[in-house]
Order: C-alpha cells, then sequence, then structure tokens
C-alpha cells in the first residue's frame, strides 16, 4: 500500500486512505496492494469530512477492485 503523490502537511502513514487500504487487507487477509493517488479539492481541516469520505470510498473501491465481496455492514465494521 502507498500513496504515490505527496500532500502537504499529511504524511503518507497518517493518510486515512493508505491506513483503511491497510487494514482491509490485514482485515481480510487479501494479498494485494495499491498505489493511491488523492487530489484534494476542499479545505484540509476545514470541518467537512473530506478525509472520512476519501477512506469509506478507498475501502468501496478496493473491496470491489479485490473481488471481497464484503458487506457495506461489513466494511463499516472495520476498526
Amino acid at each position: 500500500m502507498r500513496r504515490v503523490n505527496e500532500i502537504e502537511g499529511v504524511p503518507a502513514e497518517q493518510d486515512l486512505c493508505v491506513r483503511a487500504a491497510k487494514l482491509l487487507q490485514q482485515e481480510s487477509g487479501c494479498p494485494l496492494g495499491v498505489d493511491i493517488a488523492l487530489e484534494k479539492r476542499i479545505p484540509m481541516g476545514g470541518g467537512l469530512g473530506g478525509g472520512s469520505s476519501d477512506a469509506a470510498t478507498t475501502l468501496l473501491g478496493l473491496n470491489h477492485l479485490w473481488n471481497l465481496n464484503l458487506s457495506r455492514e461489513r466494511l463499516m465494521q472495520l476498526d
């Protein structure tokens, strides 16, 4: 799992998308990986939930891409 672009003020290991992808990989036992590129269009820290939304989208996308077939309920339980 790796982020392929820089986001000012957000180290890759703290990026919610990278963290979500690693969690899904660990929880599912999936051996696949992913390169993540993220382009922010809203202000960081603006209280708009952008990071959380990005992480949720990452989980949904990788669930499909990796053919995990986990339910949305199961994805929401990941912690």
